[in-house]
């Protein structure tokens, strides 16, 4: 298992000289250096910007090589650019850049474009399936998206502005951090939509203009009306919508943790009432939007704090994971079946666990006011991977090739074996460092 992490520490106790006025606020050689780091596809290979542009790193070895420069990127994409913009990678071999309204699709071995995205302006909002390969997004308050060949279709037509379709609803709480969802097999697309019609405006004073001016926004204050949260499914073949049939707790009420099944056929939903104290998971089929199960409930006497989707198991996908911290005072991970039945109790700390389904392998990670570990069979026999505190981050390989260890009958490499597939976790899967 290899990792990339970076650490900002500042032992004030060893600072020797006293700053200046300029130093202390406009001291830019004082701030911590960070870079923004990402492996390259499955490779085990990690990509960063330096001054010759792109550069590619080899973890086993250590070989450094250049795989795009800015003068080769700049031949690719007709550009000027001074330096390299940021970047992402949708495989091995293709490097994803977005430029004046356009994506690209950039073969790095032929220094080529394979294809390439523009979109209308005003769009925003672009989230990828691969399995389709399209993109959908938003223009203003309505849904979109665009197929391979570069045509677009509407998918939302609401003239009404207080309706807002595939963009963030409450306020980015409960670890909503979009509003668009495609199926694993890109065939539906699955979206928020939020009437806001009964919400409040608020002002608030833009100060980028001379005289400064009063821009208004929808914000539900407390105690008062609340935006009316939904979620459509809309059907690619048949271009039709059907929304889901999620009224648990009335109309204002929090849907969060939204996933789909790996056969593309259901819709889980972690719907919380707007006291925040009752919480049902919910499985829907996408294709009628009926209730089809609750799986089970949580209710806690102060907060029920959902933070993340279900996680399912590649190897078996009638099991997923489900991460709670409302059973046992910490965030920690359950194993449960596709009927709510609890399997097992995953991790036992006394310590938030956090994890990240980006690959098909998770590596648990202990946060909170412990350092990091990785998990062997009890979280207590971990290997500690961090010596210090202080503000920390990085992401695992999706290869990892640390060597086995075998605990009984059992063999874990970093921690934890389900399945015959091995989980590996970090917080952030475009590991920005």
């Amino acid at each position: 298992m290899a990792i990339i992490g970076l650490s900002m520490m500042f032992d004030l106790s060893a600072q020797k000289k006293v700053l200046t006025m300029e130093e202390a606020v406009v001291g830019y050689h004082l701030y911590p250096r960070s870079k923004y780091i990402q492996w390259q596809g499955d490779k085990n290979q990690l990509t960063y910007l330096d001054r010759e542009g792109l550069m590619g790193e080899s973890v086993d070895k250590g070989e450094k090589s250049v795989l795009l420069t800015v003068a080769e990127l700049n031949r690719i994409l007709g550009a000027e650019l001074r330096g390299f913009p940021n970047f992402s990678w949708l495989d091995d071999n293709t490097l994803v850049i977005a430029r004046q309204g356009s994506i690209y699709h950039i073969d790095v071995a032929k220094k080529q474009v394979k294809q390439k995205f523009t979109f209308p302006k005003g769009a925003a909002n672009e989230t990828y399936s691969k399995a389709g390969n399209m993109y959908a997004y938003t223009i203003d308050n309505n849904l979109y998206y665009m197929d391979e060949r570069g045509n677009s279709y509407t998918v939302t037509a609401d003239e009404d502005k207080n309706i807002v379709n595939g963009q963030v609803v409450s306020r980015n709480e409960f670890g909503i951090t979009g509003g668009i969802f495609w199926s694993p097999d890109g065939k539906k697309l699955g979206f928020y939509r939020k009437d806001e019609s009964q919400v409040t405006n608020f002002p608030l004073l833009d100060i980028n203009t001379r005289t400064g001016e009063l821009k208004e926004i929808k914000y539900p204050m407390a105690g008062m009306k609340s935006e009316l949260v939904s979620l459509g499914v809309y059907d690619i073949a048949s271009a039709k919508t059907t929304f889901l049939d999620a009224n648990d707790f009335g109309r204002e009420q929090y849907l969060t943790g939204l996933t789909w099944a790996p056969e593309s056929d259901m819709v889980y939903i972690q719907v919380l009432n707007r006291g925040q104290n009752h919480m049902r998971l919910n499985k829907y089929d996408a294709s009628t939007g009926k209730l089809i199960a609750t799986l089970f409930e949580e209710k806690s006497n102060t907060y029920v704090e959902p933070q993340s989707g279900l996680v399912f198991l590649a190897n078996n996908p009638k099991q997923f994971i489900y991460s709670t911290n409302n059973r046992d005072g910490f965030m920690n991970l359950y194993l449960h079946d596709v009927n709510g039945k609890l399997i097992r109790r995953l991790t036992d700390v006394d310590a938030d666990v956090e994890f990240v389904a980006v690959y098909s392998r998770y590596v648990l990670i202990i946060i909170g006011n412990k350092d990091s570990y990785f998990s062997e069979k009890d979280v207590d026999f971990g290997a500690r991977i961090t010596d210090r505190r202080g503000c920390r981050s990085g992401c695992f390989s999706p290869k990892p090739f640390l060597k086995e260890k075998r605990i009984g009958a059992e063999i874990f490499i970093g921690c934890l074996l389900l399945a015959n597939e091995l989980f590996c976790t970090f917080a952030d899967p475009k590991c920005n460092v």
